[in-house]
């Protein structure tokens, strides 16, 4: 009886210990164990937590509403700048938490450059108002650091959805560069919307100046002529996606991804734009500055 009570027992132990070592063999072997069913997930039975790093461009569109003084008369030049567009590069990182085979947690962090700019030829009056022709070309540089918090919807165990808020904060001043020419050799300064807009006490274009430029913060004056700060410091807005996981081992994934990022904020407050001998005559009023985003990315994930 005691004889038999001890084979049992070494004989559940060889089993254990056969068990456990070929556990570890196939671990440590190269290729590791097979998986038998096509549906299968690895990684969902062993929930991994993902990091990652990603690179890609911003396509920026920008818009904004444009009133004047109906007493104040203007040139066409001035209808293209409703509206802008630029290309851009964004770099960021990422954490990835699975919460179940179909949901995910997910915060990103983006150093976000947001660049765009339009070109746009027509007239505009001089001081004796006489019509010329000109041509315009504005650029708008501005960078942002970005926390994009989202909820990943894996639809396969490669296709995914993403959703959720984006807010950005502005990393440095937001700057415009002014390109005016006058085709029939005017000097600029003889144009009075180029000599109204009045930064910092003085106007951008003086002296036959035919480039300029200013901070966004120093376009809009106060009653009593002081700078007003119109850029905002942070935008919020929400940002969907699709992507799709491309295995280039078992833990390390090539990630193409498109979103769109819609923002809510305005990149500025309104801005008015003053008579630059009379600082109460507001002549120009731009409002709504929207600025929303496609964004095209390509990252690598490492599940760890």
């Amino acid at each position: 009886m005691n004889y038999s009570r001890y084979v049992l027992i070494c004989l559940l132990m060889s089993i254990f210990v056969f068990s456990f070592g070929f556990a570890q063999e196939d671990v440590l072997r190269p290729h590791g164990k097979k998986v038998t069913a096509t549906n299968e997930d690895w990684s969902y039975k062993r929930n991994p937590i993902i990091i990652g790093v990603e690179g890609g461009l911003n396509i920026n569109f920008f818009s904004q509403a444009m009133v004047w003084d109906p007493t104040f008369p203007h040139g066409t030049i001035w209808n293209g700048l409703t509206s802008a567009s630029g290309i851009s590069p964004h770099f960021g990182v990422l954490v990835d938490v699975p919460i179940n085979k179909t949901f995910n947690v997910q915060l990103r962090a983006s150093y976000d450059m947001k660049n765009f700019g339009t070109s746009t030829s027509g007239t505009d009056y001089d001081f004796f108002s006489q019509v010329h022709d000109m041509n315009l070309k504005v650029d708008v540089a501005a960078a942002y650091i970005t926390l994009t918090p989202l909820l990943r919807i894996n639809a396969t165990d490669k296709l995914f959805f993403t959703v959720g808020p984006t807010f950005h904060f502005l990393a440095g001043d937001i700057e415009t560069t002014w390109s005016p020419t006058s085709l029939d050799g005017t000097q600029l300064n003889d144009f009075p919307f180029w000599n109204r807009i009045y930064a910092n006490g003085q106007p951008w274009f003086q002296n036959g100046q035919v480039t300029g430029s200013a901070k966004e913060n120093e376009i809009d004056l106060d009653q009593n002529g002081n700078v007003r700060l119109v850029q905002k410091s942070m935008r919020v807005g929400v940002e969907g996606g699709v992507g799709y996981k491309i295995p280039l081992s078992k833990s390390i994934f090539l990630v193409p991804q498109g979103r769109f990022q819609l923002m809510f904020t305005p990149v500025t407050d309104d801005t008015h734009w003053r008579d630059i001998n009379n600082l109460n005559s507001v002549v120009e009023t731009s409002s709504k500055k929207m600025l929303n985003s496609l964004q095209l990315a390509l990252a690598l994930w490492f599940e760890i």
